[in-house]
């Protein structure tokens, strides 16, 4: 027995379908500097002018002042799941005090400081790499690389790390530059970030090496995941809002693209903003457990949700004075038994009692 709190609507279940549809995945970032420059395509954020391009190779090159510091270099990003790769080098043996980061994935352009992502840490006590989730100014290693893998003078190492569309994490490095990729231990699956606003290059340093750091050959490839219903909003018993993991082409939406079980049927009318598609019907619907199906829609890449995806929900009645009543209950209960208050639906309607509350002058408590 179930009774809304605010409104009419209350949803219990969701079930997404994926079903057998294609990822599509695209390079974003491709990026040799060239052009002699990374103040163009892409822009590069450096905040306070330590970067320079430098020599043949037309590399990335840390021109710090002499002191012990850090430094960092950011672009946008949208990739949160994907490929990236970059080649570093280190003109000296790396140290817990010198060493590099590659931001894969962060919320912030100023990655010195706390942001929420994920980054590979070349060189540390172990001479290895990892690879970090960072919670603001928290870290979590979630791969620890082979022991010794950078245990050279001057290093330079190629990383790649992966993470697809299920959150698996996996992390490669060829200690000679080249193309030759090692996995590095063992994956990983992580979910905490879905979103990125940035990728970026971090150098932490003593006085003598704040000029002997150079990158090179960043790459980013950014997957997208299937076109997916997220999530169902009712706003009623007469409006639905069904959400999309991705923003919604509305040229291929149609009311006939989605359909109620239960006899209801397609929606008489639609409406599309970015990602939410909104269905709107002429009659109020009972409450009851639906399940929502979508065909033939597809995503602003083109790419279409997997043939009959579904989604449950639940819709509540609306109830009046007396569907709802105290039937029974136990006000002074004998030795080894407790108080109770029995709660009667009367009607034959679907109810919610979510936060509702009950008790007497000297407790109070919700329901459910």
């Amino acid at each position: 027995m179930q009774m809304p709190h605010s409104s009419i609507v209350w949803v219990v279940l969701l079930l997404l379908s994926y079903g057998p549809a294609a990822v599509g995945q695209t390079i974003i970032i491709d990026e040799g500097f060239d052009d002699g420059n990374f103040t163009d395509n892409p822009t590069w954020t450096d905040p306070v002018g330590t970067h320079h391009i430098v020599n043949s190779q037309n590399q990335l090159q840390l021109k710090a002042p002499s002191v012990e510091s850090k430094s960092s270099i950011t672009t946008p990003s949208s990739a949160a799941y994907g490929e990236w790769e970059a080649f570093i080098k280190m003109d000296f043996k790396t140290s817990s005090t010198s060493l590099a980061r590659f931001y894969l994935i962060s919320d912030a352009t100023s990655i010195k400081g706390g942001i929420n992502g994920y980054y590979i840490e070349i060189g540390s006590s172990d001479d290895d790499i990892k690879l970090y989730r960072q919670d603001g100014n928290n870290r979590t290693i979630l791969i620890d690389g082979d022991d010794g893998l950078v245990d050279s003078d001057p290093v330079a190492i190629r990383v790649k790390a992966t993470r697809t569309i299920n959150g698996q994490w996996e992390l490669m490095a060829d200690p000679t530059g080249g193309q030759d990729f090692n996995r590095q231990s063992t994956t990983a699956t992580d979910n905490s970030y879905s979103t990125s606003n940035y990728v970026g290059l971090f150098s932490k340093y003593t006085s003598s090496r704040s000029e002997k750091f150079f990158f090179d050959d960043i790459k980013v490839t950014k997957v997208m995941p299937p076109l997916a219903i997220q999530n169902i909003n009712p706003a009623d018993n007469q409006t639905i809002d069904v959400i999309f993991n991705l923003n919604v082409d509305p040229a291929s939406v149609s009311a006939s693209d989605f359909s109620v079980d239960n006899g209801i049927g397609s929606p008489n009318s639609i409406s599309v903003q970015d990602n939410v598609v909104r269905l709107s019907y002429d009659n109020v619907l009972p409450g009851s457990h639906y399940t929502l199906t979508v065909s033939g829609i597809s995503d602003q890449s083109g790419n279409t949700i997997a043939p009959n995806a579904t989604a449950a929900f639940t819709l509540f009645d609306s109830f009046t004075a007396g569907d709802v009543i105290i039937n029974e209950f136990m006000y002074d209960e004998p030795p080894g038994q407790s108080e109770y208050i029995e709660i009667k639906n009367r009607s034959d309607k679907l109810l919610d009692l979510q936060d509702w509350q009950i008790g007497d002058d000297s407790n109070l408590q919700k329901i459910s």
